[in-house]
Formats: C-alpha cells, sequence, structure tokens
C-alpha cells in the first residue's frame, strides 16, 4: 500500500451523521479533547506552554454549508498564563459522484493571551483550507490542507507577533473505528523594540475512536450461558509537538519535543448470548459467536459446514459493517408498494432491507436480470468481492497484466482479480496449504464466518495502524 502523507487539520465538523463519531476536534487550533477538558500548546513566547479548559461548540447547518462557533477559555498557573478565543467557522459541501468537497473559511475571529506581564492581541486572521470526501459504502475516506496567518499587537503598540500555519490532514471513519491524523508546521516571528527573532515548530495530532469485542466468561457455573461478547467503545487523542526556537539572550538556540495525551472512560455494551448446539469446539467457533452476538446470524443451530447462501452472506456483511440503518428496519411495514430490487426477493421479506441497501451500495449483483439468486450458493471469489467492494479499494489494483500471487492465478475470475489481489495484501484472505485461493469454491458458514471476523478486524484494527501508527512515526 501507498504511504500516505503526514496530516493535520479539523475533520469532525465536515461531516453530517457519523455511523461513528470522531473525538471531537475543537477547530484547527492543534489541540486536542477527551470531552471533560481541552489541552494546546502555544509558543508565542518562545517556548512551549501547554494550556487546558473548557471550550464551548455550538453549530448550525443552512442547505448548503454549516456554520460552526468555538469558544476557548484555557490557563496555565504554572507559567501565568491564559487565553480567551472565540473562532467561527463556515463549512461549504459541494457534493458530486459520490465525493464531497468542503470549503471552509473564516468568518468571526477574537483572541487574546495574557503570559506574565504580556498581552498578545490578534489584529488579523487569513484563513482557507479544503478538504475531499469519498463516501465509500462502508468507509468514508477523507484527506485536505490549509494554511493560514496570524498577526498579534503585544501590549496594545509595543510589539508584533506573526505565525504561519500550513498543515494538512488524512483519515477514515466507519462503524468500528475512526482516525484522522494532523500536522501543522508554523513559523513564528516576534518584534519587540528593536529585537526580532524567529522560530518553527511542529504539532502533530491524532483523534481515534474504536470499538472492539472482548469475550468474558461468566463466573457462576450454574448459570443458562457460558459467557459472552462485550463491546468497548473507547476515544484517545494523542498531540506531539517538537520546536527550534532562539535563546532570549541570543546564546543559541533551543530544540526540543513533547506528547502527551487525553482518553475517555470506555462504554461498555453486552451483545446477546444465544446458545448454539452445533459449533462448540469447532475451529471457527469463536468468530461464530461474535456475528451471533452482532446479530448477523441467529438459530439454535447453525450448521458450519453447511454452504452459506447469498442471502445468508449479504445480510451478514449488512449488519457486521452497519451499513442498514436500524431504525428504517423498525419503520418497515409490509404493506409498501415499492418497486423490489430484484423479482426473486419480495418487499415484503425480512431480509429484504438489507438486499435493497447492499444493491444501492453497488455490492451485489444478481445472477441474471432482474434476480438475486438468494438462496443460492456463494463461492470465494463473489464473497470476497463483496467485501472489497464495501471496503471502497478495488479501484487501487494494479494495471493490466499483474498476477495475484496465488498458486492458482489462472483460475481467478477476470471479474474478481482486482478484489482478489487487494484482499491478500490487506491480509483479509491467505492461500491454503497449496498457495491457492480456490475462487470457484463454495464457501461454507464457517469459512463464511472467519472471511467475516477478518474484515471486521480490518475495519477495527488494521486501517488505525495505517492511518495511525504509520503516520504519527512517518
Amino acid at each position: 500500500m501507498k504511504k500516505l502523507a503526514f496530516i493535520f487539520f479539523l475533520i469532525f465538523i465536515f461531516f453530517g451523521s457519523a455511523k461513528l463519531a470522531l473525538a471531537e476536534s475543537m477547530g484547527f487550533e492543534g489541540g486536542i479533547s477527551d470531552k471533560t477538558q481541552y489541552k494546546e500548546v502555544i509558543f508565542i513566547t518562545g517556548e512551549p506552554v501547554v494550556l487546558s479548559g473548557d471550550v464551548k461548540v455550538s453549530r448550525s447547518s443552512q442547505k448548503n454549508y454549516t456554520t460552526e462557533r468555538y469558544t476557548f477559555s484555557l490557563t496555565n498557573k504554572d507559567k501565568g498564563a491564559e487565553l480567551k478565543r472565540s473562532i467561527t467557522l463556515k463549512i461549504a459541501n459541494t457534493e458530486q459522484s459520490g465525493q464531497v468537497v468542503s470549503d471552509i473559511t473564516l468568518d468571526k475571529y477574537s483572541e487574546t493571551i495574557k503570559v506574565g506581564k504580556d498581552t498578545y492581541q490578534l489584529t488579523d486572521y487569513q484563513f482557507s483550507g479544503s478538504i475531499l470526501t469519498d463516501k465509500r459504502p462502508v468507509i468514508e475516506y477523507f484527506s485536505g490542507n490549509f494554511n493560514g496567518r496570524k498577526l498579534y499587537s503585544i501590549n496594545k503598540n509595543g510589539g508584533t507577533a506573526e505565525i504561519m500555519i500550513s498543515g494538512n490532514t488524512v483519515g477514515y471513519r466507519n462503524y468500528w473505528s475512526s482516525t484522522e491524523t494532523r500536522t501543522a508546521d508554523y513559523l513564528i516571528r516576534v518584534t519587540k523594540g528593536t529585537s526580532t527573532w524567529e522560530g518553527t515548530y511542529s504539532v502533530k495530532t491524532s483523534f481515534n475512536n474504536s470499538k472492539d469485542l472482548v469475550y468474558e466468561n461468566n463466573k457462576p457455573d450454574i448459570i443458562s450461558f457460558r459467557g459472552g461478547y462485550i463491546l468497548l467503545d473507547k476515544s484517545e487523542d494523542l498531540l506531539e509537538y517538537s520546536y527550534d526556537m532562539p535563546k532570549m539572550d541570543s546564546s543559541g538556540r533551543i530544540k526540543g519535543s513533547d506528547s502527551f495525551s487525553l482518553k475517555t472512560l470506555p462504554k461498555e455494551t453486552r451483545l446477546i448470548s444465544p446458545t448454539v448446539y452445533d459449533i462448540g469446539g469447532h475451529w471457527a467457533e469463536q468468530s461464530i459467536m461474535k456475528l451471533y452476538g452482532l446479530g448477523a446470524f441467529e438459530g439454535q443451530y447453525f450448521g458450519p459446514r453447511l454452504p452459506i447462501k447469498r442471502y445468508e452472506f449479504a445480510k451478514a456483511v449488512a449488519i457486521a459493517s452497519k451499513i442498514v440503518d436500524e431504525s428504517l428496519l423498525q419503520s418497515k411495514t409490509k404493506t409498501t408498494q415499492e418497486e423490489p430490487y430484484f423479482i426473486d426477493v419480495p418487499v415484503t421479506d425480512p431480509n429484504y432491507p438489507y438486499i435493497k441497501e447492499m444493491a444501492k451500495k453497488g455490492l451485489i449483483k444478481g445472477v441474471a436480470p432482474n434476480q438475486f439468486g438468494p438462496d443460492a450458493k456463494l463461492t470465494r471469489a463473489q464473497a470476497i468481492t463483496m467485501l472489497v467492494r464495501a471496503l471502497g479499494l478495488e479501484g487501487i489494483a494494479p494495471g493490466m497484466g499483474y498476477r495475484t500471487g496465488f498458486s492458482d492465478d489462472d483460475r481467478i475470475p477476470s471479474w474478481a482479480r482486482d478484489s482478489i489481489y487487494i484482499a491478500s495484501q490487506i491480509g483479509l484472505v491467505k492461500g491454503d496449504e497449496n498457495g491457492r485461493v480456490n475462487p470457484d469454491e463454495v464457501l461454507t458458514r464457517a469459512e463464511a464466518s472467519v472471511l467475516l471476523d477478518r474484515f471486521i478486524s480490518y475495519l477495527k484494527s488494521d486501517l488505525v495502524k495505517e492511518y495511525r501508527e504509520r503516520l504519527l512515526n512517518y
């Protein structure tokens, strides 16, 4: 996979409703929050000063743009510092072909910083930024950039401080995890009387939300179920900074770096723990029980060796990735006059909302004109293609003439080649003991469960490594 660029910028505000809300990034000021406190670092005095305090946020939406106002009240008592800031942003959104361009402008601003005996008053603030969001079926990917210039007066007419800012951002979000990694580079120039000094600093921030599934055994032996999975929902913000500043006595320069993080208390939700009689000790038992807990499968007998049907896998993908809004399922009535997507999946079928949504998003196609073949068996190639389409990654496969790396490469259908190649690259599928992917083999229910479990793991864990660990250690 290609290396992604290093980044910085606000992203929380660029989306409407979220499958999983990002840890709330407070504008573009370079700070982090755990929803109870906010922290950022400033260098206006020539040394790092970490401020903490409260931020109030108000939002309003019009037809094509969003207005957001942030009000900061921050202090550092040890440094004798305080900051008062009010920023109003306008975000204009333009959507085309599933992609959204968000242009960000600064509408109103005010800022006063006091450190010791000095007061810095923001007199001018210029800013421009833009971000592109690609709305894929399961994941939304985004990337953007910005630049700005702040000009302060010092003690009214006692001098000036100018800060030039440039940065960019990259990230993604889905039901299982969301990560935004940012970087901003600053050039600061301060003039007081006849003295002028310059310095540089960088701030790297990462905003992360994730869900995880943890199995917990019950303590009593006499109980109707052995144990079950707990859904953990947690967030963590990270901030790293480095700087190169002059000593105030002109004897050299000061270079340094530091970091801090803020975490929220994990939210725990118990999942259903049904009794399933035919999977005890099975090699896929753990994956099967996870999917039962999520509601992707049901029934007291699973039939792990049976072939999985097309409608069963499509429904499981929709539930595991939360593609379908549950409120739509609850409000669905069997008296609707809606025209069905496929003639062999009637609107009154309880699985219809899942099939419809998967078809609308281009993740499933029929076996014949207007026919889905819901009860037909599913091949490995079909299943893999469905999952890679859900990730929106089929377009990054190499050009013509490449090989997938599997020993049965020549048996892979042309329509599945890109998806199987990508799936192998991201660890979603591996070859058997002979290095074969076996594209035309029918997928068993147990194999489908393990494949879906890997799919969930990719959404909640592997993407975080790509968008956070690799970027922060770039």
